[in-house]
């Protein structure tokens, strides 16, 4: 079976694609073997029956690699990802080929010492190390030594090396690049909510199922989720750089019931939780109980803070017993339920905390 690749150089300044009628005009030059030439093939746009289609190709240029301890060169290498598939969805690496080479398959490795007693004698078999480029399934169990150089999810590269990596420099340089600057993007990751079902007009993002002859490597929209849609960019986390080159999709469920067979399944949709706050604990808290009436949360109340419980609830404490104030922005349950006394546990936020000398929290 022989596959020949055509690549359309005179397009590429106006048009990176070649449409159908171009593809038909090629086609129409080469001629199917079984009727002596007389038909030219056709394209249908049919991957399981046309002989022609689009590809994936991937080049990596010659280079040089650092494998388990070896300096191994590598040839210009070319790999259809998806052969008649403008939309693959691969891993896409070297495979390392370990190999034990003797005289026997190369000549060179005999002994070529003209006039000795030994000449062209065996000589001492060598310890080869070459690549080849190879694709995998991208859910798969690698049984081969593989490195992954490009990762391609419907013909979108979503990752790719392209740096070297230098280890103890490259941590030296991400410690001190953390410690100075922290955190920080470079171009933003965008992000922006999209249906995972695309029907037509509502900007989704992958199509309907098929009724008959759904394609094993194709994702398929949903109705029941959309899709968290991360738009490339570039940052520097813990000081290294992580950057996208190609958008990033994240499906999520929607918060809702689904009617399956006539019964309602929440089918991992809605997560209850009994008996838990909402919201975001932030700043400073301290853990109360037997809790008698609320300050005004909307104003930031003053409170006063003692060092032991007063005699009745709600009355004043003495003055004696005060050792200081303090604001309060939030009270949340912590533990247990509602039902007060010393079982149930709340949060008690407070901020602007004012405690006399020789008092903290941690007394």
């Amino acid at each position: 079976e022989v596959v020949v690749a055509l690549e359309v150089d005179n397009q590429i300044a106006t048009n990176p694609y070649i449409t159908t009628n171009q593809i038909g005009d090629v086609y129409a030059q080469i001629r199917n073997f079984g009727d002596a030439g007389e038909t030219a093939t056709t394209y249908t746009d049919n991957p399981s029956a046309d002989v022609m289609g689009y590809s994936f190709l991937v080049d990596v240029k010659a280079g040089i690699y650092y494998i388990d301890g070896f300096f191994v060169q590598n040839p210009e290498l070319h790999l259809y990802a998806g052969r008649f598939d403008p939309l693959p969805t691969a891993r896409v690496g070297f495979k390392v080929v370990e190999e034990i080479i003797s005289s026997d398959q190369d000549e060179t490795l005999l002994d070529n010492a003209l006039g000795a007693y030994n000449y062209a004698a065996p000589g001492a078999d060598r310890y080869k190390v070459s690549v080849e480029l190879v694709k995998l399934p991208l859910q798969s169990t690698d049984n081969i030594k593989f490195i992954e150089l490009a990762r391609v999810i419907n013909g979108q590269i979503q990752h790719k090396v392209e740096k070297a990596s230098y280890a103890e420099l490259e941590k030296t340089l991400a410690r001190r690049t953390f410690d100075e600057s922290g955190n920080y993007e470079v171009n933003k990751f965008r992000l922006t909510a999209r249906e995972h079902l695309d029907n037509g007009d509502n900007f989704g993002l992958y199509p309907e199922a098929p009724l008959e002859n759904p394609l094993p490597n194709q994702i398929y929209g949903d109705e029941d989720k959309f899709i968290l849609d991360i738009a490339p960019g570039k940052a520097y986390i813990q000081g290294y750089e992580v950057e996208s080159t190609a958008s990033t999709y994240i499906p999520i469920n929607k918060a809702r019931e689904i009617v399956v067979d006539g019964q309602i399944v929440e089918n991992g949709h809605i997560i209850r939780v009994e008996d838990q706050p909402t919201g975001i604990t932030l700043g400073n808290y301290t853990i109360v109980r037997n809790v008698f009436n609320l300050p005004d949360l909307s104003s930031f109340q003053t409170v006063y803070l003692v060092n032991r419980l007063t005699g009745t609830p709600g009355s004043a404490p003495a003055a004696a017993d005060i050792v200081g104030t303090a604001r309060v922005k939030f009270i949340e349950l912590h533990s247990s339920d509602y039902s007060g006394g010393t079982a149930t546990q709340f949060k008690l936020g407070l901020l602007d905390i004012q405690l006399r000398t020789g008092f903290s929290f941690d007394k």
